[in-house]
């Protein structure tokens, strides 16, 4: 197992007013294309989406999200993982294979 590579992805949570959002972010279509949406909870107050390949490289950051539908082009085909950030706090995680 000399190529395996854990990945862990922990939600730390500061306060019990803070909602863990995993369940209400939705991930489409999953296999993708390449091109994914990536859809938020309206109440939510989501900051930052980090896409990451299985290398634990962070491909892409997503700021200043305003819109709660948010479309990316990942380019190659592989696995990558989507982690949510609410004031710094990880608040969701999502994976998507991508298939050309």
């Amino acid at each position: 197992m000399k190529n395996f590579r854990q990945f862990v992805f922990t939600n730390n949570f500061t306060s019990s007013t803070k909602t863990q959002w995993n369940d209400l972010i939705s991930v489409s279509p999953n296999p993708s294309n390449g091109i994914i949406n990536i859809a938020l909870p309206s109440d939510s107050s989501i900051d930052k989406i980090e896409i990451i390949n299985v290398d634990g490289k962070i491909l892409e950051t997503i700021l200043n999200i305003t819109d709660r539908i948010i479309t990316t082009d990942l380019r190659q085909t592989g696995l990558y993982y989507l982690r949510f950030y609410s004031e710094n706090i990880i608040v969701g995680n999502k994976s998507i294979a991508v298939m050309k």
